[in-house]
Parts: C-alpha cells; structure tokens; sequence
C-alpha cells in the first residue's frame, strides 16, 4: 500500500474553540481514567471535547511512529552475540593489548576495571577471566578506557576515580607488579585515556600527559570548563580532540598544547571518537547530545533528540564507517559519521547503560549490575545490517 498523500491528523490541536457558539471553551477534555479503561457505552454520545481528545491522541501517536524506524523497535539479540560473565561489580572500563606472542605460551589481551572497587580481572579470549587482587588502592574507573594499553609506553595504565589514594598506576604485565605513578593534577576523576604521536593523553581536571606512562606533566586546559572526561587521536589529522563538562572541547595537534574548541555551557560530553572512513570526530552526552566536526574546530549539533529519552554514554568507531554510541535504553548505529542514526534497544542482558568498545574485529558491549556481562559482536560496519522499510497505512 502506498504512503497516504495526507499526514494523520492531529486533531483539536487550539486550546479553545474561536467560533461560536463553543468560543473560549476548550477543544478538548480529559474524560478520566474510568471512562478511558471501559469506554463509552453503545447509546452515549460522548461531549466533543472528550471525542477530540481521543482523536488528538491518535493523532500524536500516528505522528510518533511515522517519524521512527521501526529498526528501534527491535532489541539487540544477545544469541549474535558471545557472552562472557564476570561475577563481580559494574565493569567501568575495558583495555586490549594486541597480540604479539608468536609462541605457545598465551598472554593477556584483555583488562577489566570496575566502577567501584580496585578488582581486576584479565582473559587471554575475552571469555574466561582470571582476577588479580591487591594492585592498589583505589576506588573505581569512571570511564570505559580509564584503563588503557598504551604501545606507546608498552604499559597497561589505570587512571583512577577521584578520592584514590593512587591515581595512575602501570604495570607491563597486568598479571604482576603495578607500580603507582605522580599525578600532577588535583584529586579529580580521571577519563578515557588516548595516545598517538608518541605521546599519551589522559583527561582529568585539566589534561595530563606522559612519553612513557611513568613521568606526568599536566598541560594548560584552555577550556577550564571542570571535569574532561575523554579524549581521541586522529591518524588521519594528526589530532588530539578532549571532551567533558560544560561543553568542553579542544584539540591539539601535539598533546601539549592545546586550542579551545568549547561548544557552550549546559552540553556535559561524556566520550569521543575518529571516524576514519568518513572524516568525522563523534562526541556524544548527556540528554541525547550528539555532535560532529570534520576537524575538530567546528562542530555540528546532530543530537538525537527526545525521541529517545537515553542519556549517551560512550561512542566507538569500528569497521568500514560504523560507529556506534550507547545510551540508557539503546544501542545506535551511524554509517555516515553520526549524522543519521538506526537505534536498538539494549540487550537484555545488560541491566544498565552498557559501555561499547571495539577490538579484534569485534564490537564489544559490556556493563551490567550486580554482574558484569561483557556480548562479542561482529562489527556491524562489516557484516551487512538491512534496515526494514515500513509503512503507515
């Protein structure tokens, strides 16, 4: 069936009538809680402010889903996906190290970090973990690559949550002995760790950085903004772009010094990320903000707006042009550098806004309380999604 040529109708859309002989009356009227759970009877003749009422609702909602892809309807099968479980906290953060063991003897690719506790559990395939106990003192990661594997360093490294006795710990092999390291900056929450050009940014109050994981030099915020919360590095553009609090950005083609890119009060950006295939920088944050930039110097408001009531919590960008961002309630999917979005609800298994990452050709979903869950995806942007069409009739 064809589309019709006319929209639904939003019917009785004045607040009051402006003819006669109803003038100054309202349009429409609430007929109650009682009356909308069994109707009206077969021989009443409902007032027409109750009648328009109904079919103002009808008319809202006709506008509603003509306006979504129903794809947002469809939840994220877990059965696509490998499942791992951690019996412990909420994970917090998730690190990788790539693997450069050509022998027998297997290594440890993968690091979880929890919100709340100083645990750490490790796994060769991401699939049965092993915990380490006692390698600090600690409270918590606050964000998914506050603890990082830098090549750079060679070191597994943890920036830590605000009120930690240690701050930056490092350890070359996660399994054994982590070493605390200075921070320069003040007791404040540390963020999502980036590196490149030999250098390794990580976000706090302000913006530290380090050749080696070992030494810390805090760096001028021009942004002084508050809190940054995660920083990305564009190959491409030999770019440093930093996100937070207040509308936060800035970038820096160095890691030392830094330009303000700020974007205004009241957007709280949470993560950032490059796509590469498409030439996009991806922040996202709180309230369903979205923004992109070709450069990391102007910036594009796409957010997504109250269709979905998901507040955004991390974004990564995975293979061929795909990204994909987290929100309380929905997994979504940008093959065009976040300027249009495909939403899914979240995996059951994750009962809280999940965290996503993406290693070894694999989009990776974790999170989850009382439990960690962690779900191994393909990469959506390499395995073909088809998006159903539909239509209103």
């Amino acid at each position: 069936m064809p589309r019709p040529a006319v929209d639904p109708p939003v019917w009785a859309t004045d607040l009051n009538y402006t003819s006669p002989p109803k003038a100054g009356t309202p349009t429409k009227s609430d007929p109650g809680a009682g009356k909308r759970a069994e109707g009206h009877l077969p021989e009443e003749q409902p007032p027409p402010q109750e009648f328009n009422f109904d079919k103002n609702a009808i008319g809202q909602w006709l506008n509603y889903l003509r306006d979504i892809d129903f794809f947002n309807f469809m939840p994220v099968n877990p059965q696509e996906f490998s499942l791992s479980t951690i019996d412990e906290g909420e994970a917090g953060g998730l690190a990788f190290k790539e693997d450069v063991n050509h022998f027998s003897v297997p290594t440890y690719r993968y690091a979880i970090a929890f919100l709340t506790s100083s645990e750490l559990f490790l796994s060769v395939d991401g699939l049965s973990w092993t915990q380490v106990t006692s390698i600090g003192t600690f409270t918590g990661v606050d964000h998914s690559r506050s603890i990082f594997f830098s090549s750079v360093a060679g070191l597994w490294i943890i920036g830590t949550t605000a009120g930690s006795t240690d701050r930056i710990l490092t350890a070359v092999d996660a399994d054994l002995t982590w070493t605390v390291r200075t921070d320069p900056s003040t007791s404040a929450t540390h963020g999502g760790i980036a590196e490149g050009a030999g250098i390794i940014v990580m976000p706090t109050i302000g913006i530290i950085t380090s050749p080696d994981g070992i030494t810390w030099t805090s760096r001028t915020d021009p942004t002084t903004a508050g809190n940054l919360r995660a920083c990305v590095f564009s190959p491409e553009l030999t770019l440093f772009v930093i996100v937070g609090d207040n509308g936060a950005i800035a970038s820096s083609a160095d890691g030392i010094t830094w330009t303000d890119r700020s974007i205004g009060a009241g957007v709280q950006l949470k993560d950032v990320t490059w796509d590469s295939v498409n030439g996009a920088f991806v922040a996202v944050g709180l309230s369903q903000e979205v923004h992109t930039s070709p450069d990391g110097i102007t910036w594009t408001d796409r957010s997504i707006g109250l269709t979905f009531d998901d507040s955004l919590k991390t974004v990564v960008s995975h293979g061929g042009g795909a990204v994909t961002m987290t929100g309380t309630g929905h997994i979504f999917l940008s093959n065009d550098g976040g300027v249009t979005w495909i939403a899914q609800r979240k995996p059951s298994n994750l009962t809280v806004a999940p965290n996503v990452a993406y290693f070894d050709n694999r989009l990776i979903l974790f999170g989850g309380s009382p439990k960690s869950s962690l779900l191994f995806g393909y990469s959506i942007g390499v395995k073909t999604v088809v998006t159903p069409t539909f239509t209103i009739p």
